[in-house]
């Protein structure tokens, strides 16, 4: 068994590594003590202060080498289902995790990354496709509802071509991003640093940094702003927010659909 879990955990570095690479806003746990349990021929990972009681139900379907992790207590409402193989769920620590959150993930080899110190009210992660994966940097916050997918779960075929028009695509959260009740986020989209997204937003392209969206599709309606904990703005939180970014670096928007509107600078 010891054998296993250093694998499993090793799994999990790896995962820490192709994802996030070590940048700075998606804070990553030292896991060497965590436990493994094993679960038919998959793993449930936990904090070395937690207990399986502590934390989500996992689901599978036949499949082998997933693994689930969690770094913080989670409702009991928390389900992960796994519908194929060597696929990774992470919640990172010091988070919230309140309501129903369900992780559907269809396929092998995905991941879903949760971040460090997030609140999630009530969430459905879809991650569909082969390879595909959902990151959520640290500081964020979900309320209820709300929906993302890296794929619509149906494909959309040109009569014409034969070919897919709408394949599989990441979905990339900056740190310290606000998405407001029902909202949905689609494949393919990368939202920036510090933006909130108002409610009921449906976002099918990304949204730049520090700024606010909303609508179907949603559309930037006011830039060089950003979002708060409290009801009146700590004093030093723009110079936080200021200096967070600028730790974060640019942004690589290479794979992801771009929001067409005006961009952070011009408006």
């Amino acid at each position: 068994m010891t054998a296993d879990c250093d694998a499993v955990r090793n799994k999990l570095r790896e995962m820490f590594g192709g994802v996030v690479g070590g940048k700075h806003g998606y804070s990553v746990p030292d896991i060497t003590h965590f436990l493994c349990h094993k679960i038919g021929e998959n793993w449930l990972v936990t904090a070395p202060d937690k207990s399986v009681t502590d934390v989500a139900k996992l689901r599978t379907n036949n499949g082998s080498g997933n693994i689930a992790c969690f770094c913080s207590n989670a409702s009991r409402d928390v389900i992960i289902s796994f519908l194929g193989s060597d696929s990774i769920a992470f919640f990172g620590g010091n988070s919230t995790y309140r309501g129903r959150i369900s992780a559907y993930m269809r396929g092998d080899n995905q991941k879903l990354f949760v971040g460090d110190r997030c609140e999630i009210n009530s969430a459905n992660f879809l991650v569909v496709g082969n390879d595909s994966q959902i990151t959520i940097g640290d500081e964020c916050l979900l309320s209820f509802d709300v929906n993302i997918r890296t794929h619509d779960e149906h494909g959309i075929i040109d009569m014409t071509t034969g070919h897919c028009l709408n394949p599989a695509a990441d979905v990339h959260i900056e740190p310290h991003v606000w998405l407001a009740r029902e909202v949905s986020i689609h494949g393919g989209v990368h939202i920036g640093f510090g933006s909130i997204i108002g409610e009921r937003a449906m976002v099918k392209k990304s949204i730049p940094r520090l700024c606010m969206a909303v609508g179907t599709p949603a559309r930037v309606i006011r830039t060089n702003v950003s979002w708060s904990n409290s009801l009146s703005p700590e004093p030093d939180l723009t110079s936080y927010l200021m200096d967070f970014e600028k730790k974060l670096g640019p942004a690589d928007l290479s794979n992801y659909k771009q929001e067409n509107g005006p961009s952070r600078q011009s408006l």
